[in-house]
């Protein structure tokens, strides 16, 4: 019986191919990555209010980087 290598049994869990728990994890994973997301722009956009502009170009730019990002990788 051959075992996989860890690089191996990392490919198989990069393409879904683990078990049905690691869906799970991978879910709470993406949940918390949104939390995280949503408390830092809460954050900066609460404290400080004299850059207000920069801020607002900031989010712009990341927001239009982000979707072209995930229209080239499909």
């Amino acid at each position: 019986l051959k075992t996989r290598s860890l690089l191996g049994d990392m490919i198989m869990l990069h393409k879904d191919k683990g078990a049905w728990y690691f869906s799970v994890l991978s879910v709470g994973f993406g949940i918390t990555l949104f939390m995280l997301y949503i408390s830092g722009l809460m954050i900066t956009l609460f404290a400080n209010k004299k850059d207000r502009s920069k801020q607002f170009a900031v989010l712009g730019v990341g927001v239009v980087v982000t979707l072209l990002l995930a229209y080239l990788s499909l």
